[in-house]
């Protein structure tokens, strides 16, 4: 899982979050979080080790999106109609799945 991790951070760094809006995301107190950025968040329970996975399936929309991988960084702090003039990163902090969600489906057509 290690790895998953270092993937999310430098996607959290690219999406210029702050730390307080990546332990948001993550559902995770600011001192879980700096243990997770650390490495030492040993015992990852299911729901982190899903809201990982699901971040790493947004990448993966954004860049299919967005052929110029700033724009998908950038994407996540825009309002969107589709979220209610709320940006993504609002509604992540309250439902990755919803965002994720959209962004295949826009991904499939």
């Amino acid at each position: 899982m290690l790895e998953k991790q270092k993937m999310i951070l430098n996607l959290f760094d690219k999406w210029k979050l702050t730390e307080q809006e990546a332990a948001n995301i993550l559902n995770l107190s600011l001192v879980h979080y700096y243990e997770f950025k650390s490495g030492e968040c040993e015992n990852m329970n299911s729901d982190l080790r899903d809201k990982i996975n699901e971040l790493l399936r947004i990448h993966k929309a954004l860049i299919i999106i967005f052929k110029a991988p700033e724009r998908g960084y950038r994407w996540i702090r825009r309002p969107n109609s589709v979220f209610n003039d709320k940006t993504a990163l609002e509604i992540m902090m309250l439902d990755l799945t919803r965002v994720r969600t959209y962004l295949e489906a826009e991904v499939n057509g």
